[in-house]
């Protein structure tokens, strides 16, 4: 087995220190990006004062491998338990009491069987030797390059984008309903909050590597149950309201086509809520042993999830019925028309999800940036240096401008959330893992777990095809409603 791992960097420390170090542990240690390591397999591109002399070693390169299940449990919590979990009253007003309480609890259970089998497989091939830092990474030993090359990679790389562009949606939409909360009379429209809202995501991305954000993902956590409390006492107050706004019928509407399109995009609005792309990006992360941490760092995240969104989704539901929005919090207040809560309560809660969105919204670009920095920086100079920094400063920005400037043009994010679980979450976080896990350990088909498998892989398959044309046929049809930045 290649032996990899990190050396913890203490002060004092010389780099000669650190060189002889590795090469007592039979590593090689790029010295100069004191985050970055590379295999021993590559030691003949790494010179003697530890830089990498072959460009093509940069594939190799990986971040600090030193994060404790806590730092796990942060990052999977993070990923997972976002502001999306808002739209779960609109989920449960397609499906209806009975079938919306059921597909809650199945996501919960099937998302999570699907991190731990990703976690299982990941584990299995490093045994082996064939340590995976990225998605792509472990779909190359498992599936090959060419799969990997022109299908897996660009569907990572997709959802990172599609999540970026409705984080920094939402993000903007927060914003906005802070601004008018005390401000009614005001003229700016949704895309300027949202160019606002880029600003911060652009400064905020500038941090280096993951394991940078693991402070900020434990805040997020916190914020999460702030915005999660306020939009549940939110409904409850409205909820027991006498006023006209808070009347509600439970009935499923529309004709039988429109019912059968809006289950399909309930569920992939679920699946938006419950996945999470960034498994072994996350594990990867871990330092040495790594399966107990990942199976805690999961529970909690899952934990998390759980106690945050069947109370906002219930609660929501029952407040509004067939009529709660897109994002629950809008169906609190309407500037100049009503207000169904205290100011600070409705104004509190968009604060939280805002703030959580920034990272929320960083965390799922550090995939695309990790791919375009092995092109674009230069391993043989420092990680801060005049010619990396700009590098990085160039490539980030651009990145984070062009999904800035998509989430202003379209502002529906409902239905982007629904196309992102259709054709992005559920292939990547439902259908791969398990396929990944059935390849590798090849579970016989008198098992349970082969039929729970293929079952699995069947039903995201249909969530996949159905659900990408009805969220599509609900973008089309905002799209014809609704000019380009549109003030939603």
């Amino acid at each position: 087995m290649v032996q990899q791992q990190v050396i913890a960097v203490e002060g004092g420390v010389s780099k000669e220190e650190l060189l002889q170090s590795a090469s007592k542990q039979s590593l090689v240690y790029d010295a100069n990006y004191l985050e970055m390591g590379v295999s021993f397999k590559a030691a003949s591109a790494v010179d003697q004062a530890g830089k990498i002399n072959d460009p093509s070693a940069l594939k190799h390169a990986h971040l600090v491998c030193k994060g404790t299940w806590t730092h796990a449990a942060y990052h999977l919590t993070s990923a997972t338990a976002g502001p999306p979990l808002l739209s779960l009253p609109f989920a449960m007003a397609a499906l209806g009491w009975g079938p919306g309480i059921v597909a809650l609890f199945m996501g919960a259970i099937v998302s999570y069987y699907a991190c731990y089998s990703l976690s299982q497989a990941m584990q299995h091939m490093e045994l082996q030797g064939k340590r995976s830092f990225r998605f792509c990474d472990l779909s190359q030993h498992i599936l090959g390059s060419s799969w990997t090359t022109y299908v897996v990679a660009p569907l990572q790389l997709s959802v990172c984008f599609m999540v970026v562009i409705g984080g920094t949606l939402l993000g903007g939409q927060t914003m906005k309903e802070m601004f008018y909360t005390y401000n009614e009379n005001g003229t700016l429209e949704l895309f300027e909050f949202i160019v606002v809202f880029g600003i911060l995501v652009l400064l905020l991305s500038q941090i280096p590597s993951m394991h940078s954000l693991r402070h900020f993902n434990m805040v997020s956590i916190l914020l999460c149950f702030g915005y999660s409390i306020c939009a549940f006492i939110g409904s409850l107050i409205a909820g027991f309201s006498k006023t006209p706004e808070a009347t509600r019928d439970y009935k499923v509407l529309g004709s039988e086509m429109t019912r059968t399109f809006g289950i399909f995009t309930a569920i992939c609005v679920m699946v938006t809520s419950y996945s999470n792309p960034l498994v072994v990006e996350i594990q990867a992360s871990l330092a040495e042993p790594i399966g107990k941490k990942m199976v805690r760092g999961l529970t909690v995240c899952y934990g998390v999830a759980i106690a945050t969104f069947f109370p906002v989704a219930v609660a929501g539901y029952w407040a509004f019925g067939n009529k709660a929005n897109g994002v629950v919090l809008l169906n609190l207040f309407e500037p100049k028309q009503f207000c169904l809560v205290p100011r600070w309560l409705y104004f509190s809660a968009n604060a939280c999800a805002c703030v959580q969105l920034v990272v929320y919204t960083v965390l799922h670009l550090h995939p695309t940036f990790e791919r375009l920095e092995v092109i674009a920086v230069d391993a043989e100079q420092g990680k801060f240096s005049k010619r990396n920094f700009t590098a990085r400063l160039l490539t980030r920005s651009f990145f984070v401008v062009m999904s800035t400037l998509l989430a202003a043009m379209l502002p529906f994010f409902v239905e982007f959330s629904a196309f992102m679980g259709a054709v992005g979450f559920t292939p990547i976080c439902l259908f791969l893992p398990i396929l990944f896990y059935n390849i590798i350990f090849k579970p016989s088909v008198k098992t349970l777990t082969f039929w729970i498998n293929y079952l699995i892989m069947s039903c995201a398959c249909v969530i996949m095809l159905l659900g990408g044309i009805s969220s599509m046929r609900n973008i089309i049809s905002q799209a014809t409603t609704y000019r380009l930045f549109a003030d939603v």
